[in-house]
């Protein structure tokens, strides 16, 4: 997610290259949205669960926080990359075990089997350091490891969640699914709205420290597009929120958290002396920086379905 820097900050040439990108990055654009709707497409169609959406996020939770392990060791730290896979796809897991469990009469939740995961990740972290010759990093091998499982599995892990919202809350009438992706959408037109308006009329920096290229009249040209993307979709597509403030909070709340969460992903590259996570999504780089607006707004807007909608 990107609003435009300051069209004086920058000389022609790397403005050119900026934007050179843009293409590429509508085209992955394209393409990951044409498989989330094919997932959607399936799950509602096929499945009695969505099943699609819990593996497809398995699969992406693994390749994100493997980006993330990768610039922790840029960063000059130690972290338990294998452990941290695990255990981030089983966080991702946690609502599709947790069906599964209640097959058999089970009454555990799905946020006792993620503490659960949490406590296990904890130790397994704990003897795998016991386990190394060289105990000086202790503390970087074990909380870089830890950080990596919160922050993208438990945290992103509130997207399937949201999927599965009708199905864990009855009393949700709307199909979780279209919650997602009503989520989705207005996430990704933030980035939109941000980057359009940043080029037309960024001149004031937001957080030049973290990312340069950042602009406050990006910033709000991001929130005003979600918003109202958020009023049509509430209007002609899905009847999310009863009342049109609703929709307007959702839309502010949730572009303000998407391009935080934006910055977060900044800190971490610039710490690891980073342009991108990875190199194999054109126009983008890694998954990471794909997906990076998505992981704290996921508890933000799971929170506000339950008390807006």
């Amino acid at each position: 997610m990107v609003s435009a820097p300051e069209n004086n900050s920058l000389p022609p040439k790397a403005m050119r290259e900026k934007y050179k990108s843009l293409p590429k990055r509508v085209l992955t654009s394209c393409i990951a949205l044409s498989i989330l709707a094919l997932i959607i497409y399936l799950d509602l169609n096929t499945f009695e669960f969505p099943w699609s959406i819990a593996s497809a996020a398995v699969i992406v939770g693994t390749f994100i926080v493997y980006e993330y392990f990768q610039m922790a060791i840029k960063s000059g730290h130690t972290p338990f990359v294998k452990i941290g896979i695990f255990f981030t796809a089983l966080l991702f897991a946690a609502i599709p075990i947790h069906k599964i469990l209640s097959f058999y009469q089970t009454a555990i939740t799905p946020e006792l089997i993620q503490i659960w995961i949490l406590i296990f990740a904890l130790m397994a972290c704990f003897y795998q350091q016991s386990q190394n010759k060289i105990c000086e990093k202790a503390f970087e091998g074990v909380a870089s490891t830890i950080s990596g499982i919160i922050y993208i599995g438990l945290l992103g892990s509130y997207l399937t969640q949201i999927a599965w919202m009708h199905i864990l809350h009855p009393e949700q009438k709307i199909n979780g699914i279209f919650l997602l992706g009503f989520s989705v959408l207005v996430i990704k037109m933030t980035d939109i709205g941000a980057f359009m308006i940043g080029v037309a009329f960024g001149k004031h920096k937001w957080i030049p420290r973290i990312s340069p290229g950042k602009s406050i009249e990006g910033l709000i040209g991001g929130m005003i597009s979600a918003t109202l993307l958020a009023i049509i979709l509430n209007h002609f597509a899905w009847k999310v929120f009863d009342q049109s403030w609703k929709t307007i909070i959702f839309g502010i709340v949730i572009s303000f958290t998407g391009q935080l969460s934006d910055l977060v992903e900044s800190i971490f590259k610039r710490s690891a002396g980073m342009k991108d996570s990875a190199n194999y999504l054109p126009g983008f780089g890694g998954v990471f920086d794909l997906m990076d607006s998505l992981i704290v707004t996921a508890p933000i807007a799971f929170l506000l379905f339950n008390f807006l909608a």
